[in-house]
Order: C-alpha cells, then structure tokens, then sequence
C-alpha cells in the first residue's frame, strides 16, 4: 500500500486564501477562507460560518468538512 502524499494540484492550490461556500449534505450552508485540502478532499475553513439561515449567521471558527458531504462548492466573487 502506497502511502505517498500526491502533490497538489494547481487547481486545488488555486483556490487557497479563496472565500468559499460550501452546501453539504444535511443542508446546510458553511462559508469561510479555505485554509487546506487533504487527499481525500476534506477541506478546512477559517473564520467559517454557518449560513443556512442568511439572516442570522452563526461563527464557527475553524472546520473541517468532509469531502464524502460536499454537495456544491462556490468561490465567492471579490
């Protein structure tokens, strides 16, 4: 079993520092600057926030959200 780290893509570095909008699979909405992904395309956001609601945002702080539970993912515009 290969236990080699593939390198990154340029894609996937691409969007480092980016504001992303994350849906995931039990609906709801988590926003934040992506700080990491890992091999098997877990992504972790910064200053993230749960946006289900767009009235009420609530802070998270820092998360790691599965890729297997990542049904959309948006780059905010600048």
């Amino acid at each position: 079993m290969n236990d080699a780290v593939p390198p990154a893509t340029p894609s996937a570095t691409s969007f480092l520092a980016q504001t992303l909008r994350l849906t995931v699979s039990d609906g709801r909405v988590v926003q934040g600057c992506l700080e990491a992904v890992d091999r098997e395309r877990c992504l972790v956001l910064s200053s993230a926030s749960d946006c289900t609601d767009e009235r009420v945002p609530v802070y998270l702080g820092v998360v790691v959200v599965p890729g297997a539970h990542i049904v959309k993912c948006e780059m905010q515009a600048m």
